[in-house]
């Protein structure tokens, strides 16, 4: 195996996105140390789909693995300084700040997207295909008194047959995606502000998640205003601006914070509702997708 694939491997034993897990992953055996922290760079940038998760990675919490926190620390602290400065205010824990942005820019745009609403419609037409296919086969295996009997053996006359059991969870599931594709085709969870689209990643970054990060960490609540000339301005547009161009998404306009913040005002109260209601916290449960 070559010494970049070797640690490829490795990293990926933490899981998909590069996340931290418990435990100490070392050098491959045979691979030196050195060759194993200059080539860590070039393994997080490959990894990746895209860009942008690559970019995020540099605000990752602290892994227990030496070679990738030694190459993350200086870029994470220098990204977060650049933040900082733009806001004009002091941040108490700059490592907490980081990795609630890390998770912030690994949120899904809304509540029925955790459960891949998006896809429900395909995946409903693929259930309902294998459905059908077991039906056949279940009605086959009924067919033959002794097949039936090997197959559908049972521990106690109370218990489901196992073919019996399978057809009964596809149906649960057909039922449930049913659900979840009407609830998506609906938009019934889209805010009226945003006329029956769905907002984007990056809306959804500048409205909802960062705006909460704000909170947390500069001990304000997330507002906006204008200067003299008219443009959007103040710390939490600073803030969301400066930390869109260090995960890689540099021409969103302040104007464009501004009307994603205003449009998904609700959104974002109903966050801070499930964070307890504190202006200070941020419902990080939610914007984790790496589960």
């Amino acid at each position: 195996m070559g010494r970049l694939a070797e640690i490829r491997y490795a990293l990926l034993r933490r899981g998909a996105g590069l996340q931290p897990v418990a435990g100490h992953v070392t050098p491959p055996s045979g691979l030196p140390r050195a060759d194993y922290s200059a080539a860590v760079e070039a393994v997080v940038t490959c990894m990746t789909k895209r860009r942008r998760d690559a970019r995020a990675s540099v605000f990752m919490p602290p892994t227990g693995e030496k070679a990738l926190d030694t190459w993350l620390k200086p870029r994470r602290e220098a990204a977060i300084a650049k933040i900082v400065q733009a806001v004009g205010k002091p941040c108490s824990d700059e490592m907490s700040l980081a990795a609630d942005i890390y998770y912030a820019s690994r949120a899904r745009p809304n509540s029925l997207d955790t459960l891949d609403g998006s896809t429900a419609k395909s995946r409903l037409k693929k259930i309902r295909s294998i459905l059908r296919a077991v039906e056949k086969q279940v009605a086959a295996i009924n067919a033959n008194r002794f097949i039936d009997a090997v197959i559908n053996k049972t521990d106690t006359p109370y218990q489901l047959p196992p073919a019996q059991q399978l057809l009964s969870r596809l149906r649960r599931l057909e039922r449930a995606e049913v659900w979840l594709a009407g609830q998506w085709a609906s938009k019934s969870d889209v805010p009226k502000a945003m006329k029956g689209r769905r907002p984007t990643e990056r809306e959804w970054l500048a409205g909802v998640s960062l705006p909460l990060v704000y909170e947390r960490h500069f001990d304000a609540r997330a507002g906006r205003s204008r200067n003299a000339e008219g443009e959007p301005s103040g710390p939490m547009v600073r803030f969301v601006q400066a930390t869109l161009k260090e995960l890689g998404m540099p021409n969103y306009s302040a104007e464009s914070i501004v009307r994603a913040f205003s449009r998904l005002s609700r959104c974002r109260a109903d966050q801070r509702a499930i964070a307890g209601g504190g202006s200070g916290q941020l419902a990080r449960a939610t914007f984790d997708t790496s589960k």
